[in-house]
């Protein structure tokens, strides 16, 4: 996330406040793709990627583009505004509950040669 946000502020010299909420847009979609609509994760993926990039160029295209040469307040608030709008959409379709991800590897450990190689936990049990 912070190399997202240092490349396009060296990129566009504007503070921008939407990623976050990009990255937050595409995990509901991974997650309601694999859980509620039960596609495989090959499918799910592809289809999170390009979900994402068209919410990010319908932004870029059709609010961003057109700011070029205005202040650069009107540029920063346009970002903070739509951070604020994908958020409370996210939050008006999904709640604000905590949801958890689904397994997407094996917990079983796998052998690499003669070495037996233990999935990362993350201190769930």
């Amino acid at each position: 996330m912070a190399l997202g946000f240092v490349l396009i502020f060296k990129a566009s010299s504007v503070v921008n406040f939407g990623p976050g909420e990009l990255v937050l847009f595409g995990a509901y979609v991974s997650w309601a793709t694999i859980l509620q609509m039960h596609l495989p994760l090959y499918l799910a993926l592809p289809l999170t990627l390009v979900m994402s990039m068209a919410l990010g160029l319908i932004i870029e295209r059709g609010a961003l583009r057109p700011l070029i040469g205005q202040p650069l307040i009107s540029v920063i608030m346009v970002t903070f505004g739509f951070a604020s709008v994908i958020r409370g959409v996210l939050n008006m379709v999904w709640g604000s509950d905590t949801r958890p991800f689904p397994a997407l590897f094996s917990s079983v450990p796998f052998h690499l040669g003669p070495v037996p190689v233990s999935p990362v936990t993350c201190g769930v049990s």
